[in-house]
């Protein structure tokens, strides 16, 4: 038996796609077309989903009918509130510092680099007093800065979505002199007639947003990554916070944030292999895939979005989608269980022979030809059975695991897409986009907010004006 743990964000992202909640923002909707892909995997090639039962009190019992397929895993039976208690204190340890305009520590730099957001802030002139602002780097005009504005605005959809009502969280502000900025601090330098006089509060509204989501999807992350730790299940969390988890799972084995993303940068290239594996002995094992996107398939055979997961439940069924949950349970059963490098380079080939042949026909049989040919998105699953060996004892187990997950793999799996990447290739599905997108209940633009991030041309960064001053 295979399984995998998805965030209730995922959940949400799916019903916002097919009409079921209101979107409030219409930068999110190719972040959520990603995130109901991560949905449709892992209907196609996991025996069993599995998620916490910790949606808004309100909403849970609507949420648990509307996804009636997948196992809710109850916080009457397990322990999940002190674990939320812990991950929230481990999370506030990641406390964002801006100092000169760029984030620089070493944990947000590294997710931000991660996710290709060049961000900066500089002090701007509103009702006559300055605030610190959020901006992009980069020009207005520029084709591809509509992908950062996604990114960002999914990352605060998902800090206004959380399921607690009160967040209080903290950074560290500096100026370009390392001096602190706090209450009653004056912009050195300033054009505007003030005596460079700042607002109490220091920052806009989406700054601290900003600054709070960042904190969130700390958080949840770390919350996901044990309770999959303790279930051994595969996590499949909402793209936007994958590059958290990725910082996160390297800090805490010791390796390089690059290790992941240098596998999907060379995913990249056509000619590479549909399965690859790798198993190191000091390292984390890694494996890549590509696929189709079978949201844009599902919904083109149907021609209705709502219909989408019973037809994947439909084909799951075929032996191309049997054979592909055998063999990587097949194969995951290998990595954790054979450690003589040479024995499994061995092993491994035989497996994998099986399994190009059945993931190219599902390629050939589901990928939907665009303009520019048949577009596929790329994994990797990094594979690590000594993570979280000991989970936190503020964990305490009420009752014996669930049957269905006494045969579990001894390890855990987490799998990552290049949302960047992603999202241009979602961008260029045309009518399948239209249609998959044809139920979205949007708000009026007179009662939503469209959240984007403004621009900061680089030549004028360091510069002064009457409406802007730098950091």
């Amino acid at each position: 038996m295979s399984y995998v743990l998805i965030d209730n964000s995922t959940l949400t992202s799916v019903q916002r796609l097919l009409g079921e909640i209101e979107i409030n923002n219409k930068n999110i909707i190719e972040g959520d077309i990603l995130a109901t892909e991560n949905l449709m995997q892992s209907i196609l090639f996991y025996d069993d989903i599995i998620t916490i039962d910790d949606y808004k009190e309100e909403f849970r019992a609507k949420r648990k009918k509307r996804f009636d397929f997948i196992r809710f895993l109850s916080a009457d039976d397990f322990d999940f509130d002190n674990l939320q208690l812990e991950s929230q204190k481990e999370a506030k340890a990641y406390q964002p510092e801006i100092r000169g305009g760029e984030f620089v520590d070493e944990d947000f730099k590294n997710v931000l680099e991660l996710l290709k957001l060049n961000i900066v802030t500089t002090w701007d002139i509103s009702s006559s007093e300055y605030y610190l602002n959020l901006k992009l780097l980069g020009y207005k005009d520029d084709n591809e800065n509509w992908k950062y504005n996604s990114i960002a605005s999914a990352m605060l959809e998902d800090f206004f979505d959380r399921d607690i009502k009160k967040a209080n969280y903290k950074s560290t502000l500096l100026d370009s002199y390392g001096q602190p900025i706090k209450k009653g601090y004056k912009v050195p330098n300033a054009k505007w007639s003030n005596d460079g006089k700042t607002n109490d509060k220091l920052l806009t509204g989406q700054l601290w947003s900003f600054i709070a989501s960042l904190n969130w999807i700390a958080y949840k992350s770390i919350y996901y990554t044990h309770v999959a730790q303790y279930f051994k299940s595969d996590l499949f969390l909402h793209p936007i916070r994958q590059s958290f988890n990725i910082h996160y799972m390297n800090k805490m084995q010791n390796f390089d944030d690059n290790l992941v993303q240098n596998l999907l940068n060379d995913l990249k290239d056509d000619s590479i292999e549909t399965i690859k594996i790798i198993k190191q002995s000091m390292q984390p094992s890694l494996e890549t895939l590509s696929l189709p996107y079978f949201s844009f398939w599902l919904v083109n055979e149907t021609q209705d979005p709502k219909r989408i997961i019973e037809k994947a439940y439909d084909i799951r069924g075929r032996q191309s989608f049997i054979d592909a949950r055998e063999q990587i349970a097949e194969l995951n059963n290998l990595v954790y269980e054979e450690n003589d490098l040479k024995k499994f380079s061995k092993k491994s080939q035989e497996i994998k022979k099986y399994m190009n042949k059945t993931f190219d026909n599902i390629k050939s049989d589901y990928g939907l030809v665009t303009g520019q040919g048949v577009n596929i998105n790329n994994l990797v699953k990094v594979i690590n059975s000594s993570f979280g060996s000991s989970i936190p004892l503020v964990f305490d187990k009420k009752i014996e695991l669930p049957k269905f997950l006494s045969k579990k793999p001894k390890g855990l799996g987490v799998v990552y897409r290049d949302i960047t990447e992603d999202l241009s290739k979602v961008s260029k599905f045309g009518k399948y986009r239209d249609l998959i997108t044809s139920n979205i209940d949007l708000k009026p633009a007179s009662e939503r907010f469209d959240l984007g991030l403004h621009y900061e041309a680089p030549e004028f960064r360091y510069v002064s004006s009457q409406f802007k001053s730098p950091m």
